[in-house]
């Protein structure tokens, strides 16, 4: 293999053109110049940084001035350093950073002071430490602080334009930047600077960084968007190399030099090109230096050496046919991962992969690739293997911190001395942090051994050979995901036999099991990620809890104060999902008593989990009661009162709105929580007279004569026929129903809530129609025929932006995207999507857009669509169509709206009483069904918008469900489960059905 020095010869040519002695600068000396700039005429500015002074020398090294002097006065320096020439207004100044003064002066080419601008801080118009500036062709200039480690933009006047860039150590990095999306897709999501001491702008406009404290380059673009990172050393490997010069070539090549580092040429598109010693100088005194570009691939350099009192210019240009130049080391990993600690993640693999994807399949290279491929496979199996090791005592710590922290309670309310257990504690957390930054480390070179691997074999399909390393790498990646997720099942299957068993429920075990779960789906998500780059077309069974575990990624990261809270958090979330209720009781009550200033928060997590129960409504009450006492703000406040309205609790409501509620709502940042919640009591109050509880079999007339009540005027009559729930097939797990759509065999078409859609039926049975991925819900659900479902599926809230049309066929289970199909003009945005009468597609835009762009109806064949006016309408909660009658209930708006598609005109209907309306349906022309996001019940209007009573709750036994958030849907032409009206519950994940006439 070819030597370094081969290289080194060969990469680059250097030739000194000329030198020339500094003469006639003032004293003192020696001048220690950090940047230099010249100008057309030749002229030289040299920032003389310890002599705080500008010295300007002609081109053959003669003084022709100096100016400054330490202060901080106008044109006064205290350390000079970064220098640039910037045109403004038609002339040149002369732009300092003045570092520990902490601003930018600007002077004219004889020295005379212009401006200044900026003083210590970390704001938009500070400092600290300004080290390097390059001007923009309007003016502006473009400023490196190196103790703000962020880069700053100022307009001509000094005006702040922008900025970008923190303080984030390598180390910092590693625990931020997720090794799955950096190394399979090259894309590392956070990042920043540690000291950076110089930067320079490269032909397509990126910026390169001497990122000094980091030991690398940063290559950006203009904005600030991370391209690529240079690490310079490999970690634990001294030397360490600090580079504190950087300037742009050309072509990609860049010259630095640094602390154990002497002037080195790189070629930031084949990074194993490296050239040192071309150019001698000090290496612990180089000069300063500046590029101009010169005539061709020719590009001119000027350096100015103060100490040694030297002018020299050099002639540098790039040599040609080193394409199939190899790095200068062998390709790394033979050995045990404990003597390349951080190698794969470090600079050595990623010259070798970018050498083997830019150079031919040749035979020689195809014999680099399979050795490249066979030590990272080496590589990726032993750091698994180490990492897999760490994790049973990462668990082990994690319960012992949280049993010491138990202990240090108790002992502190009998006020005892904690010390020795403080002691322990301290001891214990320091073991967990050395312990996941090893496990860390090992997880990215596990990750990055693989994609190196996978990154090496993209041209697989042109050799024979690399197709069998293919199929080897997948089989040897396959084994590994079917072993690790039959762990993950066992567990699984383990944890939801003991959140079952309450009386002997062991906190502290199950927190263990999820922990471990956690680094479970920690190596089964890259190896997923892995075995899709290898076959897109790859199925995975679906992991029973995976979304649920994977909220609470917190789990796996340092703030291990955090962790016990965070574990018991999600038993209490998964034991919802397994409707295991007692058991989140029991772990939020847990979390209550342990902490005053949290007991509010875990007591309404109680009541929310009692609510999903179907808890009876003093039960509710008395965990509201209990909790009251613990209001500690405004925000706890309206939490308190949306949960008296769910438990129809207004005695318990009534304090804390006479103490809490500002005197003028409309002038607090809450306002819009408190108006909607303050009228809902209200309404609470004023509905008495036609409130209603449903129990199962019960008609409104039977409750009416019961509680004595005067009958309503027009004669409507609803019975409670009973509540439905589903589950789902592979976990057992409740499904909770968002959407519906009955079919005429007594099965249903149910859209969950996370956006996955089942085929159920009356015994509580599900098949999975189409899963959803975490980034889409479905927007709307229709039946297009007897056994074909369309579906609207958008992006998740804020964006709510169209992802695609779908066709389901519930007998066979086929899905087809029609999404190409569509050759017409529906809203980018969207919120609803029905079908109408007559066959047609209404698709509604997303809330608050201009008039007249709300609704597109849209032809049958999807090539024509008609914009609809029913008015600009904010907010939309929900829309039905009834004999070509569209109704849209509208939260913020406390109505109805009522569209006739065949009159093309509409209005709002006067519910004088709905608070907050979602759900709304039609029975007939004559009544309107209405339920409320704030937890009122569901009300049925007569033609003339008058309230004609109002269903409180539902009751089945010793079951109680409030009627919130629910979605209407009626069975035309049939029933289902003997039923008409059907109520989807999102709080008790519930089907609700009842009959009208």
């Amino acid at each position: 293999m070819p030597g370094n020095r081969h290289l080194e010869s060969s990469f680059i040519t250097v030739e000194l053109t000329a030198e020339f002695k500094i003469e006639n600068v003032p004293g003192p000396s020696p001048m220690t110049i950090h940047s230099v700039a010249q100008d057309v005429s030749g002229r030289i500015y040299c920032s003389d940084e310890f002599n705080h002074r500008i010295v300007v020398l002609d081109k053959a090294g003669k003084c022709v001035f100096a100016f400054g002097g330490k202060g901080n006065a106008p044109g006064e320096f205290w350390y000079p350093r970064g220098l640039a020439l910037v045109d403004i207004g038609g002339s040149t100044q002369l732009a300092v950073c003045d570092a520990w003064n902490h601003r930018v002066q600007r002077f004219d080419l004889e020295g005379n002071f212009i401006s200044a601008f900026g003083s210590i801080g970390d704001g938009e118009n500070n400092f600290n430490e300004p080290v390097a500036v390059i001007p923009g062709n309007d003016g502006s200039l473009q400023i490196l602080e190196k103790c703000n480690h962020r880069v700053k933009k100022h307009g001509p006047n000094g005006e702040y334009l922008g900025a970008f860039g923190e303080l984030m150590t390598r180390e910092t990095e590693a625990k931020l930047v997720n090794p799955t999306d950096t190394y399979f897709n090259g894309v590392q999501n956070s990042y920043g600077f540690n000291y950076p001491q110089a930067y320079a702008e490269m032909e397509d406009g990126s910026l390169i960084f001497a990122d000094t404290g980091n030991r690398r380059l940063c290559r950006t673009t203009a904005e600030g968007v991370l391209l690529d990172i240079y690490k310079l050393d490999v970690e634990g490997n001294p030397p360490y190399r600090y580079p504190t010069k950087v300037e742009a070539l050309g072509n990609g090549i860049i010259l630095i030099c640094g602390v154990n580092l002497p002037f080195t040429f790189l070629d930031l598109d084949r990074p194993w090109l490296e050239s040192q010693n071309l150019i001698e100088a000090d290496e612990n005194k180089p000069p300063a230096f500046s590029l101009q570009t010169g005539d061709g691939d020719v590009t001119r350099m000027l350096s100015v050496d103060g100490w040694s009192g030297a002018v020299k210019t050099y002639s540098i240009c790039r040599s040609a046919g080193l394409e199939e130049a190899l790095p200068s080391h062998e390709i790394p990993g033979a050995g045990d991962i404990e003597e390349i600690p951080c190698s794969w993640t470090e600079m050595e693999s990623d010259k070798w992969l970018l050498f083997i994807k830019r150079s031919p399949l040749s035979e020689k290279n195809i014999e680099f690739i399979r050795k490249y491929v066979d030590v990272n496979i080496h590589s990726a199996r032993l750091a698994m293997q180490k990492a897999m090791e760490i994790e049973p005592d990462l668990c082990k710590i994690i319960s012992g911190k949280s049993e010491y922290r138990e202990k240090i309670h108790a002992e502190t309310l009998k006020k005892s001395n904690i010390k020795p257990l403080t002691t322990a504690y301290n001891r214990l957390c320091l073991e967990y942090y050395q312990s996941r930054k090893k496990h860390r480390i090992y997880s990215a070179t596990s990750i990055s051994s693989i994609a190196g691997a996978i990154k090496a074999l993209d041209g697989a399909n042109k050799d024979r050979l690399l197709m069998s390393a293919r199929k080897e790498l997948w089989s040897l990646l396959q084994g590994e995901y079917l072993s690790i997720e039959d762990e993950y099942m066992e567990t699984i299957s383990w944890l939801k036999k003991h959140l079952k068993q309450l009386e002997t429920l062991n906190i502290v075990a199950v927190a263990n099991a999820l922990t471990a779960i956690f680094f479970l789906i920690y190596h089964l998500s890259y190896l997923r990620k892995a075995l899709l780059l290898l076959d897109e077309s790859a199925l995975f069974k679906t992991l029973e809890c995976e979304s649920e575990i994977r909220k609470f990624e917190r789990i796996g990261d340092d703030t291990i104060d955090y962790i016990p809270e965070t574990l018991l958090n999600l038993i209490s979330m998964i034991s919802v999902k397994w409707g295991y209720y007692e058991t989140a009781v029991t772990a939020y009550q847990y979390q209550a008593q342990r902490n005053d200033e949290t007991k509010f928060q875990y007591m309404i997590a109680v009541f929310d989990t009692l609510e999903l129960s179907g808890s009876g409504d003093e039960r509710l009450r008395e965990v509201l009661a209990s909790s009251r006492e613990y209001i500690k703000s405004e925000q706890d406040a309206i939490e308190y009162l949306d949960r008296c309205l769910r438990a129809a609790y207004i005695d318990g409501a009534k304090p804390v709105i006479k103490k809490h509620v500002p005197e003028n709502i409309e002038q607090t940042a809450l306002g819009e929580h408190w108006r909607p919640l303050i009228k809902a009591c209200g309404l609470i109050e004023e509905f008495k007279p036609l409130s209603l509880i449903l129990s199962v079999g019960s008609t409104v007339s039977d409750e009416i004569k019961k509680e004595s009540m005067e009958p309503p005027s027009a004669g409507m009559e609803i019975r409670y026929v009973t509540s439905l729930s589903f589950y789902h097939s592979e976990t057992g797990s409740p499904i909770v129903p968002a959407k519906v759509k009955a079919l005429n065999d007594n099965k249903i078409i149910v859209s969950e809530v996370g956006g996955s859609v089942y085929l159920c039926d009356i015994e509580g049975n599900s098949k999975l129609l189409w899963r959803s991925d975490a980034e889409v819900y479905i927007s709307g659900l229709e039946m297009i025929s007897q056994n074909q479902i369309m579906l609207l599926i958008v992006e998740q809230p804020p964006s709510v932006r169209f992802r695609k049309l779908v066709i389901l066929d519930s007998d066979s289970g086929s899905c087809d995207d029609i999404t190409s199909d569509i050759k017409c003009d529906i809203p980018e945005v969207h919120t609803r999507f029905i079908m109408t009468d007559a066959g047609k597609y209404l698709f509604c835009g997303f809330n608050s857009f201009e008039r007249g762009s709300n609704f597109q109806l849209v032809s049958e064949e999807f090539t024509k669509s008609e914009p609809l006016d029913p008015s600009a309408l904010a907010e939309i909660g929900d829309m039905t169509i009834h004999d070509d009658e569209l109704l849209i209930s509208l939260p913020s708006a406390n109505s109805v709206y009522s569209y006739s598609l065949d009159e093309n005109q509409g209005a709002f209907l006067g519910l004088k009483t709905a608070c907050r309306p979602v759900g709304v349906a039609r029975a007939n022309k004559d009544y309107c069904f209405v339920t409320s996001c704030v937890g009122i019940g569901l009300q049925v209007y007569d033609s003339q918008s008058q309230l004609l009573f109002h269903l409180a709750r539902l009751k089945n036994g010793e079951e109680s469900y409030i009627l919130r958030d629910a979605h209407l849907s009626f069975v035309s032409d049939m029933s289902f489960a003997g039923g008409d009206l059907l109520m989807t519950d999102h709080y008790s994940g519930r089907l609700h059905i009842l009959t009208t006439s």
